[in-house]
């Protein structure tokens, strides 16, 4: 189970990295830089405080569904799900599998975006 929970933790920084480094790089000005490097850093810093990087990804998730960031299903879902996975982080044992599920979806789409968009940019 503890090697299940690393490898997932790894894909989910590995998404987030690579979906934020191409956001950085094909962002439009240098105000969208500036706001993306404002999250990156409250993550990092969240982490920090909560000594629990897993517990600090229900913030990043949060701040991608508040900022529009195309998904693969409706925002609407996401915020629900990621209030029922907060619920079983408390609850149930279950959480793990809910999260995964929840923030697969997330980062995908997050990827998703990050490249459609670097694709619709001229060179």
């Amino acid at each position: 189970m503890e090697d299940w929970l690393s490898l997932y933790n790894l894909v989910v920084k590995v998404c987030v990295y690579l979906a934020i480094a191409i956001y950085f790089l094909k962002a439009e000005n240098n105000d969208a830089r500036f706001k993306l490097l404002i999250v990156v850093a409250g993550f990092f810093t969240l982490s920090g405080i909560i000594g629990d990087e897993f517990l600090a990804q229900f913030f990043l998730g949060a701040w991608l569904v508040v900022m529009n960031v195309p998904m693969m299903i409706p925002r609407n879902y996401v915020l629900v799900a990621l209030v029922a996975a907060a619920l079983l982080r408390v609850y149930s044992p279950a959480f793990i599998v809910v999260s995964a599920f929840l923030y697969i979806i997330i980062m995908w789409g997050f990827l998703w975006g990050a490249v459609k968009k670097a694709g619709n940019l001229p060179y």
